[in-house]
């Protein structure tokens, strides 16, 4: 009886190593080398609450949080999770970490507004707005009266940018916080908790290895048990998924910070290369854009390929260009031009030997055409 139960539970156990190898194999992407070393550590649930298992596995767990708090990527967070967590809270980790963005965007649009109000500029939005301009006749438009009512317009104008643009503000500055506060864990937390133990319900859960409970009759039962040590993982990834979401935000306003720091560099490099005036003020010098470049490039080899162009329809419209004779002395009379082919072939077939008919008339011969050889026969 307890070969058979031995043989039984090997077989189990044989049949859960080689589907677990299929699902190894099936992966396209192994774990980052901060996933390793955070997998390496136990989990510190899994030791006893006794003195010295207390204390150990409190040890556990800063070490694994640290190491979480180390990571740089979306991609290394992700992989901390165990299979089959990973996949599930994928996606949610993906949609935090681009509300996190959302709030980076909306914080730089905020921003950009207040710059505009304090410089008494005006956005991309109200450059448009335009003070009203009705047609009138030049002798009204000369008059005091005519400019009295464009003053106002302008003025009215100017009041409606400046309403809309305090309005901007506060519209931007609600979004913002409406995305910060979904950033709150109170938010996300419960609805990753919730992910979790529907994962654990249909995967982990119900994997379940056979276990001999004796009877009465001294035989043993074959039951069916939850293995406790998934459970333990379960539990122990309910408590890090908090530092886990803190972790996707943190990368988002990492990149963030990023993002500012090399535009205010590549800012700083345009202003010194731009030339100073002697008045003390910037005027825009050889810093360009690889845009600007790559245009200024362009129209340049347009402009010489139209010049090649039009010389081309020229020289195969006219024909090529004849050299001009050199000037001649006073006194002098030019040389004869040379006669064209056309001029040649026109002189060549008046001067053949038939001659040409005119008319009804006789046929005039032509006396420089040559002579037959020969004897002439009677007839002719």
């Amino acid at each position: 009886m307890d070969e058979w139960l031995i043989m039984r539970f090997l077989v189990w156990q044989i049949s859960k190593m080689s589907t677990f190898r299929k699902v190894q194999n099936a992966s396209v992407r192994s774990p980052s080398p901060a996933a390793t070393a955070f997998h390496s550590f136990a989990p510190g649930i899994a030791f006893n609450s006794t003195s010295d298992g207390g204390a150990e596995a409190a040890s556990y767990n800063v070490a694994r949080v640290y190491t979480i708090q180390q990571l740089d990527s979306f991609m290394e967070v992700v992989d901390v999770l165990p299979h089959p967590y990973r996949e599930a809270l994928r996606l949610g980790l993906t949609g935090l970490y681009k509300l996190s963005d959302k709030v980076r965007k909306a914080t730089s649009a905020l921003e950009g507004l207040q710059a505009h109000e304090t410089k008494k500029t005006w956005p991309a939005q109200l450059m448009g707005c335009n003070p009203l301009n009705f047609q009138c006749s030049a002798e009204f438009e000369a008059t005091s009266g005519a400019a009295e009512f464009c003053s106002w317009f302008e003025q009215v104008n100017i009041k409606y940018k400046e309403q809309c643009l305090k309005k901007a503000i506060k519209l931007k500055s609600a979004e913002v916080r409406t995305l910060q506060e979904q950033l709150s864990p109170g938010i996300w937390l419960d609805e990753f908790q919730q992910i979790l133990k529907k994962t654990f319900d249909d995967g982990p859960a119900r994997e379940t290895f056979p276990v001999p409970v004796p009877v009465d009759s001294g035989e043993a039962r074959i039951d069916y048990w939850t293995d406790p040590t998934v459970k333990k993982v379960y539990n122990q990834v309910k408590v890090e998924i908090l530092y886990i979401g803190h972790a996707v935000i943190r990368i988002a306003k990492v990149k963030q910070a990023v993002s500012k720091e090399v535009a205010a560099k590549k800012q700083n490099l345009k202003n010194k290369a731009d030339e100073e005036m002697a008045d003390g003020t910037n005027k825009p010098g050889p810093s360009m854009s690889m845009k600007d470049i790559q245009d200024l490039i362009d129209k340049s080899v347009a402009t010489k390929l139209k010049e090649k162009a039009n010389v081309a329809a020229k020289t195969s419209k006219h024909g090529p260009h004849k050299a001009p004779y050199p000037q001649q002395k006073s006194g002098k009379k030019a040389p004869n031009a040379p006669l064209t082919s056309q001029k040649a072939l026109t002189l060549k077939s008046n001067e053949s030997g038939g001659g040409q008919k005119k008319g009804k008339g006789k046929r005039v011969v032509s006396e420089s055409a040559p002579k037959p050889k020969g004897k002439r026969s009677k007839q002719d």
